[in-house]
């Protein structure tokens, strides 16, 4: 008598396909409105001949990082317009300012963010006097634009310093001029999400 061995019960299964194990995108990272970044202006600026509205490009002078997230780099292409121009020279006791609303920010990832980035520049209305004034930057330490006052003959003297670069309202109460190059602090006026990596 012979005696069959039982069928085996046991099936193999085929191990599931692997699937490649990819991270999650990290969370979006809000940029509130208030922060502060560096801009430098790749053109020269001036209340005497810039127009309304005239085209901005720039880049951001440093990184900005959020969170611990780099938003955009150094050197990131930010762009807008002129949205005011005030000359101190076509009105008596006007203060000249100019105002330069961003609109554009490359981030980090190539994207291009809609943003509203602002700097704004004045000079101070002085009467009977022509002194260099300083309107923007950041270190203290360099003298710039001595200027002679005819009437006592003294030597007025601007102090900036520092990686800001001189901008300087000359002849006060006239205008205000910035130089092709100079980094200066815009703010953030409504907060935008970066969702890149």
């Amino acid at each position: 008598e012979t005696t069959e061995a039982p069928e085996s019960t046991t099936t193999t299964t085929k191990p599931a396909a692997s699937q490649p194990i990819v991270a999650p995108p990290p969370p979006p990272v809000t940029i509130p409105a208030g922060t502060q970044l560096s801009v430098k202006l790749n053109s020269p600026y001036s209340t005497k001949t810039t127009a309304l509205g005239e085209a901005v490009n720039a880049e951001l002078a440093a990184d900005l990082v959020v969170d611990g997230r780099r938003v955009a780099r150094a050197g990131a292409p930010i762009s807008g317009s002129v949205t005011e121009v005030t000359s101190g020279s076509s009105k008596v006791g006007a203060v000249p300012a100019l105002k330069i609303d961003f609109t554009q920010l490359v981030a980090a990832d190539g994207t291009t963010l809609p943003v509203h980035v602002r700097i704004m520049q004045k000079g101070q209305s002085e009467k009977g006097r022509d002194t260099a004034k300083i309107v923007g930057g950041t270190a203290a330490g360099a003298i710039i634009g001595h200027q002679i006052d005819d009437d006592k003959g003294k030597i007025i003297g601007g102090v900036l310093g520092g990686a800001a670069g001189a901008v300087a309202a000359k002849k006060t109460g006239t205008e205000v001029e910035i130089p092709a190059g100079t980094v200066l602090p815009a703010n953030v006026r409504n907060a935008f999400e970066y969702k890149g990596s």
